[in-house]
């Protein structure tokens, strides 16, 4: 313990006597104890402020914030979604194909409505209600029945045909992206493009039978089964030999009487006459006819065929010489329409009741093929960087501060010890006339 006590007093004495600033001046004459002890209070200030420097600048320098770039090589999607959680505002993955094909990740499939899919679009019904078109009365709905069940199962096929060429279109447009795109941006891009391509491909559509509508219609052009005009033979006519047919336009009572001069679409309900009276025995619900049978079959719904007591009674009131077995449309299905939604909006959506999406995210990561991610972050810096950085600024700071304290020291001594002087010196001027006015006074 005394051993221990005399080495830490001689290391005391050893730092109070330091002197890294010994010059030859206080070397050679040991008396001059201003200039020594101006060179020890120097060393000590010198230690101390390279101390304080040191401090100081590695707090700044850990507690600055750094924005550090990092850079991920051949990222797979787990790790680009991890990235993206935290760093999605700085994050870029440039992709190596930057045009992607939609197919690549975008799957669309339709799921028409069960019309579509029922015994009333099958052969068996449609030869069923051609059976019992034996009769004159073109408003008859054994007459019409049959047509305007092909018309709707022509609604069927058609709107698949339209679907089946225009989806590769679809499919072959590109999705143009220079970076990988987020989840849910790739989605609502896609839903938009996928939306534009439904109410594109069903205006085209609907828009091709108001085409036929209207061209019939300005052109005057006779349907097959005389619903839109009829003929009338007039008196005989010498000059021609012969009686002269003249065409009639027809008229249907809907909600308003109308005729086929005036518009195409003008429809009345669709019935069973009476064979020997010509009176109405039974109105088949939704169902009519009109000018052009298309335009009666958009304008009707489906009412009648989801009610298995509807079908009984056209079963009775046609007596068709062909079978049918068929059973009504399920309304527990979960559907969009009503049964009372006309053919003409099932139409013009497609016959479709769903679309089933699929929007791959992986498949997209997949085909742009990201070499390389980059992203930034906020941080401090590392222990090493603090290091290296004390390292580079020593030297300086030491050769600053080895050049500067001693003056520094120099100056702030001479101007205490003048100003020592001065006090001393006005002390013994006021000590000798005080004893100036005593010897006076005695």
């Amino acid at each position: 313990m005394l051993q221990l006590r005399k080495r830490l007093t001689t290391v005391y004495v050893a730092l109070r006597k330091l002197n890294i600033f010994r010059s030859k001046k206080s070397s050679e004459n040991n008396n001059n104890e201003y200039e020594l002890k101006n060179e020890i209070i120097s060393t000590r200030a010198f230690i101390c402020l390279l101390l304080i420097s040191f401090v100081i600048v590695v707090i700044y320098i850990s507690q600055v914030p750094v924005t550090h770039t990092i850079i991920v090589n051949t990222p797979l999607l787990s790790v680009y979604l991890s990235h993206y959680e935290k760093y999605a505002e700085t994050l870029t993955c440039p992709c190596s194909n930057i045009a992607i094909a939609q197919e690549e990740f975008i799957s669309l499939s339709p799921t028409f409505h069960q019309i579509c899919e029922s015994d009333f679009v099958k052969i068996n019904w449609l030869s069923y209600l051609n059976g019992a078109s034996t009769y004159l009365l073109s408003s008859d709905f054994r007459v019409t029945g049959g047509v305007l069940f092909q018309i709707l199962t022509s609604f069927c096929h058609l709107a698949q045909d339209a679907i089946n060429k225009s989806l590769p279109e679809l499919y072959s447009t590109h999705f143009i992206s220079n970076n990988v795109v987020s989840e849910q941006l790739l989605k609502n891009q896609s839903q938009s493009n996928i939306e534009f391509y439904l109410l594109t491909t069903a205006n085209e559509f609907v828009s091709s039978f108001d085409f036929v509508r209207n061209a019939t219609f300005v052109n005057a052009l006779v349907s097959g089964l005389l619903t839109n005009f009829d003929f009338q033979i007039t008196t005989y006519n010498p000059d021609y030999a012969g009686y002269r047919m003249d065409k009639i336009y027809k008229s249907y009572k809907g909600s308003d009487w109308c005729d086929c001069v005036s518009t195409p679409t003008c429809v009345s309900p669709s019935v069973i006459h009476d064979n020997i009276t010509g009176g109405v025995r039974f109105v088949v619900p939704g169902l009519y006819t009109g000018c052009l049978l298309v335009e009666a079959m958009r304008q009707s719904n489906l009412q009648c065929l989801y009610n298995q007591t509807c079908l009984n009674q056209i079963h009775k009131y046609i007596q068709s010489p062909m079978p049918f077995n068929g059973t009504a449309l399920n309304t527990f299905v979960s559907s969009r329409y009503n049964t009372s939604t006309n053919i003409g909006e099932i139409l013009s959506n497609l016959m479709v009741e769903l679309w089933i999406r699929n929007i791959s995210y992986p498949a997209y990561y997949d085909q742009c093929r990201s070499i390389q991610c980059t992203y930034t972050k906020v941080g401090k810096n590392s222990v090493t960087y603090i290091i290296t950085a004390l390292l580079g600024l020593f030297g300086g700071l030491y050769k600053s501060l080895y050049f500067i304290t001693p003056i520094i020291i120099k100056i702030i001594r001479r101007r205490r010890g003048k100003i020592n002087s001065t006090v001393v010196f006005e002390a013994q001027r006021s000590k000798l006339i005080n004893g100036i006015a005593l010897n006076f006074s005695s």
